[in-house]
């Protein structure tokens, strides 16, 4: 067929209902695009290098339209409400549109008109949705008024009809004219787009040539697979190592390379592998990515938490402050950051950042990845790191493994061949190898692989630097599409739950329903396709991720109905803008004036009458079509006013109130499908800055998150009136219950309350939420589950976890019959109600209480089908018949990764336990077990046995009347091990690490942590021969009264261990443990030994950073000699005999400690410190219960010139600040629970110049506030629970308001002022 000539498209207005020319010629799209880029001087992403194209899903939100509209509930409304000429008609031409997508998901490329034509019926048919999605939800709220109307089924089918009737009648006049109206004006415009396809030459019934759907056979398994980057990772160690030879105090190696080329993974490669090769460890390892991060002060505030793992930082923080905090945090110890994914060329403010890592310690390594050179001729200590492409071999060989999962390509000659020119096409670019072998993956049919061989799209042109990845898109199926294009709502680098994403796919109807599965099932099918296609990862450290050109990709095809409000907000969304006013009367407006126009702000002719409108001003036209298409955006002195006409779904992640004010915009959308805010953030906002009104008017909405979001509850009543919603997240917010009017969502399929502290009981009218799914209730302080529950007949998953003052379910459980999960874990639940086996397919992570009655005995595990996750089984001493504890039948249930097994109070039948334990083995792919209180005298052999290879943690308590431990060094993969209350073991010898057949040469070859507990009997542990405890990091030793350890018997080195835990031991297990080499320990903890009278008495090992002592009442002597040198914290509690009179604690001599904590002292102090006592170098000191305390030394302190931080808490006989004042150096005081302080000493407090943030809490005698103005400096001030402070610091009526009034944060009780 002759294809037709095609044309520039007209435009639909869609109020008049008739077309509108254009607003510039299409044709100019290219070059107003290009000068848009070439003007901008942010990174260019896919998004900014092609202009923008229709999106090739339609055909699925089609198939999803006729569903709906083929409902039993919406027939019968449409129906009766004569609206079903109209719809029929919508239907036709819906048909007639579906008929043309795939020739425009072809052809799209080549034509810029179909493009735009794409784009318009995407927005109609987005616009249609809405009105069916209307028209279906007032169906299904008429049905369920009927039902009411009708009773409780008593008067039958009839009645029930008559209701919906009489119901629908009702709604007439008010609901179904304005329907009428809104579906005429849809059609009209369907029909105007459908006839234009002449007019931009699209073909009718062109077939598309979809993929085989791939099979979770397919998969290969999540391993990271790297080809051909060897010497590369050997390269870049070399060079970290070989600068620090060179004298450089810290190394910094940038890779540089294009997108998609494998920087990050190389830099993963070397962070994992870079600490076997350095003589000493790293103190802090930090993974940054920056990406767009133009500000040095956001850049730095990103690094402080990702080091400290806090939100330290206030927003009135400056850069200064900020930089000297982390300089502090970083001082003299060795780093390892890798830098990911920097952008930012600018040299000033790289020397900026560079200056932050100064005061880290020779040895400190950075890695930089980039795709600019200037970075690293900026940043770099040796030569940038040119990262090349692999070869052709690597890259088949990575083709190989994605593509064949591991089997030989001779079994399919036919696609050998193709396969390998396909990988050329790919040019040694990683990602668009995974890409297109993630698509090819079990296609075994030739002419589809010569599809994509020859395919137009690699002819693209060659500024789209990635048209594989356009490929794997291409050639997803039109529900993927979908499903893809909405995770653009996700920012850059964030880390997604599977299960989420699925939650969320559903409430936005993007899974197609599939005979005998349900909609989380479907959900879990897409989900594993996006992986194994690549498009997701999964991430090393939690959940999932997208790469970043994979993220572009998404936020190109979703295009402007996606939105996030982030740091980059004013300077992303204004290309979208194609007219703008504003009124120029502040500075601040003009900044932000020139966040829209960049460089041309200055151009602009700015003394007029405001507001000033550019579109009537021909010069200005041309700018404006520079920044695109067809929004209007306007800019007032107060705030930004965003129309924002096609966005559907927008997504924000931030707590600081200038950014989260731009939700103020929001409320202009009416469309809006989705606001969700991102859950990477912690703490409240203070406020949701959306007036509660607001809500009303997304009448479309379907997704709300408000996680986190303080003062929740004046937004309930209006969340109850959108009736379109199918999901609720009001999780970590304070809502203390949960009105009637939430109830009334009969959309809702998921409501997320998990750690709603406040939240105690559920109203009885939550069984109106029919269509509810997903209930996660869990870390709440709900007591009860109503029976109403019940009623939620499509209850497929309910979340308890975690819920202790829950003690029972409802008993009529067994009508959930669709219920597939349940948690119960970590509640009161003493007995599982027995009707939940006959659910299924019912999945139940829980306690499981084993019952005396035969409806609760051990055996009902059996019949629980398809146990999954987390297994609890306690009360196992119930268990009456052994026989029946293998009816439970664990060796078959290869779902349960972690097990417990409790038996409670006395167990005098030690066979009849060993029995138990022994019928109660589980599957091998178990990952954790505990076994607690545990009665028999030896364990079985299915304990320890090698082929629990998976096996990861172990945990064995109170087993009292085991005389030996089981052979646990035979566990392959055992990480962590902890052994408590074994009240009769005496010794540990050969039996702990072998069995007598085992073949197993390196006993505990994987284990990190070992504990040791509660041990009176235990007087000797011996070594086998050969290596052993190699990895192991962590030695924990409490309360083994007995041991003692001969030398002989124990090794003289711990090669791994960087912590030592010893408390309630003998004095000789100390001695002989730090005796011995141990070269990486850099934590030693010393509790509870009375025989400790001066310490340290002998030379610590040099690494050690932190050390603590608790409980040593006979230690009085701090010696000079044989402290490490790199000691970096000491804490010293329940000492208190180093307090008597004439201190001897040479501490001065410690140049390296900053930190000294002193507590739990009942000796009388008259004054501390004595001077002279503690290093200059300290920069936080702690009193914590040094109850007879009764005054500061003013001298002392003035001696400690480098004090930032002091605490002081529980001095209960402390009255007064000192008269000498506190350092000036300060910049943090904290005093906490003093019962008699009544004075700050305001004259001396004033002078502290640097004090930065000032609490007070619990100091009932403190009278007022200091009669002078606190420092000015101060910028944060708390205040709690202070009888006579508090009501005397209220803000404006407060006696002493005026002395504290210029601090900018303010804190009472704990409410922000």
């Amino acid at each position: 067929m002759k294809r037709p000539k095609r044309n520039s498209v007209e435009l639909f207005d869609y109020q008049t209902r008739k077309p509108r020319l254009s607003l510039f010629p299409i044709l100019s799209f290219p070059l107003v695009f290009e000068t848009f880029l070439r003007k901008g001087k942010r990174k260019k992403t896919i998004a900014d290098e092609m202009v923008d194209v229709g999106i090739g899903f339609l055909s699925a939100s089609l198939q999803l339209l006729f569903h709906r509209m083929a409902s039993r509930e919406f027939v019968d409304f449409v129906r009766r409400s004569k609206l079903d000429n109209l719809l029929n008609k919508l239907k036709m031409v819906l048909l007639s549109a579906s008929e043309l997508l795939n020739d425009a998901e072809r052809t799209q490329f080549g034509s810029q008109s179909v493009r735009l034509w794409l784009d318009e019926l995407k927005d109609a048919i987005y616009q249609t949705e809405d009105v069916v999605y209307e028209l279906h939800s007032e169906a299904l709220q008429c049905e369920m008024m009927g039902q009411a109307e009708s009773g409780s089924g008593t008067g039958g089918i009839v009645s029930q009809v008559q209701g919906f009737f009489s119901s629908t009648s009702e709604l007439l006049p008010d609901v179904v004219v304005k329907l009428r109206l809104s579906l005429k004006n849809n059609l009209d415009m369907l029909e105007f787009l459908v006839g234009k396809n002449d007019v931009v030459g699209l073909i009718k019934g062109v077939k598309a040539s979809p993929f085989r759907r791939l099979s979770k056979t397919g998969l290969v398994d999540e391993e990271f697979y790297v080809f051909g980057r060897d010497a590369d990772r050997e390269a870049i160690v070399n060079l970290l190592l070989s600068d620090e030879e060179g004298g450089h105090r810290i190394s910094v190696v940038v890779i540089v390379g294009m997108a998609g080329i494998g920087k990050t993974t190389l830099a993963q490669l070397v962070y994992m592998d870079i600490d076997k090769k350095v003589r000493k460890p790293f103190d802090i390892k930090a993974w940054i990515t920056l990406s767009d991060e133009l500000d040095v002060f956001r850049s730095a505030k990103k690094i402080y938490e990702k080091v400290t793992n806090s939100l330290d930082c206030c927003v009135g923080e400056t850069f200064d402050k900020l930089q000297l905090k982390l300089k502090k945090c970083l001082e003299g110890k060795r780093i390892l950051f890798v830098i990911d994914d920097v952008w930012n060329e600018n040299p000033e403010r790289w020397y900026a950042l560079k200056s932050l890592f100064e005061s880290a310690s020779h040895g400190s390594k950075i890695i930089i990845t980039t795709e600019y050179v200037t970075v690293g001729s900026r940043t770099g200590t040796v030569p940038n790191y040119y990262l090349e492409t692999l070869s052709e071999e690597d890259s088949w060989q990575l083709f190989l493994k994605r593509a064949f999962n591991n089997v030989k390509p001779s079994a399919y000659k036919n696609l050998e061949e193709i396969g390998e020119q396909i990988v050329k096409k790919c040019r040694g670019f990683p990602l668009e190898v995974t890409s297109l072998a993630g698509l090819l993956r079990t296609e075994l049919d030739p002419r589809k692989w010569k599809d994509v061989l020859k395919s137009e799209i690699w002819d693209l042109p060659q500024h789209v630097h990635f048209p594989a990845l356009w490929l794997s898109y291409h050639y997803l199926p039109p529900h993927l599409k979908r499903c893809f294009a909405y995770c653009s709502i996700f920012p850059k680098g964030y880390k997604f739950q599977k299960h989420k994403l699925i939650l969320l796919w559903m409430a936005e109807d993007l899974l197609v329903p599939q005979n005998n599965k349900t909609l989380e099932e479907v959900g879990e099918e897409y989900f594993h396709d996006l992986t194994s296609r690549s498009f997701f990862h999964k991430s090393k450290f939690y959940g999932f991720t997208m790469h970043e050109l994979v993220s572009d990709l998404a936020q190109f095809v979703s295009g402007e109905y996606c939105l996030r409000l982030d740091d980059n907000y004013l300077k992303i969304l204004p290309k979208k803008t194609h007219h703008f006013s504003w009124t120029i009367k502040e500075a601040h407006i003009n900044k932000k004036l020139k966040d829209v126009l960049g460089e041309d702000y200055s151009k602009i002719h700015r003394k007029t009458t405001p507001p000033l409108t550019l579109r009537t001003r021909e010069t200005h036209i041309k700018k404006l079509e520079d920044l695109s298409t067809e929004y209007c955006l306007r800019l007032y002195d107060e705030c930004l006013k965003i129309y924002l006409k096609k966005t559907r779904h927008l997504s924000w992640m931030t707590n600081e109130a200038h950014k989260s004010k731009k939700l103020e915009d929001v409320p202009y959308n009416n469309s809006l499908r989705t606001l969700l805010r991102i859950d990477g953030q912690f703490g409240l906002n203070n406020k949701f800055l959306m007036h509660p009104n607001s809500l009303q008017n997304f009448q479309c909405l379907r997704v709300l998150s408000l996680y986190r979001v303080d003062a929740v509850t004046g937004l309930l009543d209006f969340i109850g009136k959108l009736k379109l919603l199918r999901y609720l997240d009001l999780s970590w917010t304070e809502i203390k219950d949960i009105p009637n009017t939430i109830c009334s969502l009969y959309n809702l399929q998921t409501l997320l309350l998990h750690y709603c502290s406040n939240l105690s009981m559920l109203p009885g009218s939550i069984g109106k939420l029919k269509h509810l799914r997903y209930l996660d209730l869990s870390n709440t302080q709900v007591e009860e589950i109503p029976d109403a529950v019940c009623n939620l007949h499509d209850l497929h998953t309910l979340l308890l976890g975690s819920c202790r003052l829950i003690s029972c379910l409802p008993t009529c459980m067994e009508e959930l019959i669709n219920l597939r999960h349940l948690d119960i874990r970590a509640t009161s639940i003493r007995e599982i109600p027995p009707q939940l086996s006959n659910l299924r397919y019912l999945k139940i992570s829980s306690d499981f209480v084993v019952g005396t009655s035969s409806e609760s005995g051990i055996k009902m595990l059996g019949e629980l089908q398809n146990m999954c996750g987390n297994l609890s089984i306690k009360s196992l001493e119930k268990v009456l018949n052994v026989d029946d504890v293998l009816e439970a039948n664990l060796k078959d249930e290869k779902c349960i990764t972690d097990l417990s097994l409790e038996w409670k109070g006395n167990t005098d039948d030690s066979q009849k336990s060993w029995e138990v334990l022994n019928g109660l083995q589980p599957h091998i792919n178990l990952e954790q077990i505990s076994i607690i209180n545990y009665g028999g005298i030896s364990f079985s052999d299915w304990v320890g046995d090698h082929s629990f290879s998976r096996l990861v943690y172990m945990s064995l308590s109170k087993c009292r009347k085991c005389c030996h431990l089981p052979p646990l060094g035979q566990l392959p993969s055992l990480k962590s091990l902890s052994i408590d209350g074994f009240d009769m073991v005496e010794r540990i010898g050969d039996e702990f690490y072998t069995c007598g057949s085992s073949t197993v040469t390196k006993p505990f070859k994987s284990l990190e942590k070992l504990s040791f507990k509660f041990m009176p009997r235990w007087k000797e542990w011996s070594f086998v021969d050969g290596e052993v405890f190699s990895q192991l990091k962590e030695l924990h030793l409490m309360d083994c009264p007995s041991l003692t350890l001969n030398k002989a018997c124990f090794p003289d080195s711990l090669p791994s261990l960087t912590c030592l835990y010893i408390s309630k031991c003998q004095h000789q297990v100390v001695a002989s443990l730090l005796s011995g080499q141990l070269p990486l320990l850099g934590s030693l903890y010393i509790g509870y030994c009375p025989e400790l009278e001066s310490f340290p008495e002998r030379r610590l090992p040099i690494n050690i950073h932190k050390i603590e002592i608790f409980g040593c009442q006979n230690l009085e002597l701090f010696l000079e000699e044989g402290w490490p040198s790199n000691l970096k914290s000491l804490s010293v509690g329940g000492c208190g005999k180093l307090f008597v009179p004439h201190m001897q604690w040479n501490l001065q001599t410690l140049t390296s400690l900053t930190s000294l904590h002193f507590s739990c002292m009942d000796e009388l102090v008259d004054s501390f410190p004595e001077e002279g006592q503690l290093p200059t170098t300290l920069t936080s000191l702690t009193l914590c219960h040094l109850h007879n305390l009764k005054s500061l030394n003013g001298k002392a302190f003035q001696q400690l010139t480098s004090l930032e931080e002091l605490s002081i808490s529980y001095c209960k006989q402390l009255k007064c600040m000192p008269k000498e004042g506190l350092p000036r150096t300060l910049t943090s005081l904290h005093l906490s629970c003093l019962d008699n302080l009544k004075s700050l000493n305001g004259k001396a407090l004033v002078q502290l110049s640097s004090l930065e943030k000032l609490s007070i809490s619990y100091c009932p005698q403190l009278p007022c506030m200091p009669e002078q103005r606190l420092p000015a400096s101060l910028s944060q001030l708390t205040i709690e629970w202070c009888r006579f402070l508090n009501p005397r610091c209220q803000r404006e009526i407060g006696d002493d308001w005026p002395m504290i009034a210029h601090i900018p944060c303010i804190r009472i009780n704990p409410k922000l002022m």
